[in-house]
């Protein structure tokens, strides 16, 4: 475990915690407490990359395709279909800073993803209909607020929640953070009366599936985990300090370069200088509105 630095941020009056706690924030806060406040609590963004991108139109692919009558989800429906999704994310490049020259590693990367795809499963085969598919979710567990979007939740012999993913499968290590995702939507189901019996990550450029049965043990300590992190959340923003996280996720970072870990000369982040540079380096800040 790396070590963790205590980091004091400036206050601002529009600085403030997402009322709801999604899976992505989770994952972000659990890595590194300072990029969570970064990207949730001062609001800044960084304009898509050719990852998202590429997940983003294959998880479009598979909303379409799944959408339609079983007999329809062929092949050559999908193949269809992600050339004509694919057609308006190519033109849609350049507005996010992206070259057309980069069209190329889209149309490969998810042609691989779509491929592993029907490696996994034959679509034909999944029960299902389009209310169980982008379902939003959005309730309490155990006094906190959580919202999420789930990928499809599978009706049946078996009631399953199924997220894909388009990146690579992760170490053993790193699994069960992702794991937790998906038995968070389990508990969120369950606080609305409508439980499921399996979770499952379907990894697509691996062409891997991983299944857990959504034992309450599972779902009680993803729920405990929720509770402990919002926890920490508030007090990190009560005192005006986060921990940083220094390691292997400062590569990729969109925060490098005005985090005090990496830096000894940076700024206080929240302050005009810090936002200043991060303005210089194209990111965008949406601060939140009063509720």
């Amino acid at each position: 475990m790396p070590d963790e630095v205590v980091v004091e941020v400036q206050e601002h009056p529009s600085y403030r915690l997402p009322e709801y706690v999604s899976p992505s924030q989770l994952s972000t806060f659990t890595k590194c407490p300072l990029q969570y406040w970064f990207a949730s609590v001062a609001g800044w963004r960084e304009p898509p990359s050719l990852a998202m991108i590429t997940g983003t139109l294959v998880h479009d692919v598979l909303e379409k395709l799944m959408a339609l009558p079983p007999q329809a989800r062929t092949p050559d429906t999908a193949w269809e279909l992600l050339r004509t999704l694919g057609a308006k994310t190519v033109d849609d490049l350049p507005k996010y800073g992206l070259a057309p020259a980069q069209a190329k590693d889209l149309k490969e990367k998810s042609a691989e993803s779509l491929k592993g795809y029907f490696e996994i499963e034959d679509p034909r085969e999944v029960p299902i209909d389009a209310g169980g598919l982008e379902q939003d979710i959005r309730t309490e567990i155990s006094g906190v607020r959580f919202n999420g979007r789930i990928d499809r939740i599978t009706e049946g012999e078996v009631r399953r929640v199924t997220d894909y993913k388009t990146g690579k499968r992760p170490d053993a290590a790193y699994l069960p953070d992702t794991l937790r995702q998906v038995m968070l939507y389990a508990a969120a189901l369950a606080s609305i009366e409508k439980p499921v019996d399996e979770v499952e990550l379907l990894y697509l450029n691996n062409a891997e599936r991983v299944r857990r049965p959504a034992y309450t043990a599972a779902i009680e300590r993803a729920t405990s985990d929720l509770v402990e992190n919002r926890s920490r959340m508030e007090g990190a923003f009560s005192n005006l300090a986060w921990l940083a996280t220094p390691g292997g996720i400062c590569r990729t970072c969109a925060f490098r370069s005005v985090c005090p870990t990496q830096h000894s000369d940076t700024p206080t982040p929240g302050s005009s200088e810090c936002n200043s540079t991060l303005q210089r380096q194209g990111l965008s800040q949406r601060l939140r509105q009063a509720s």
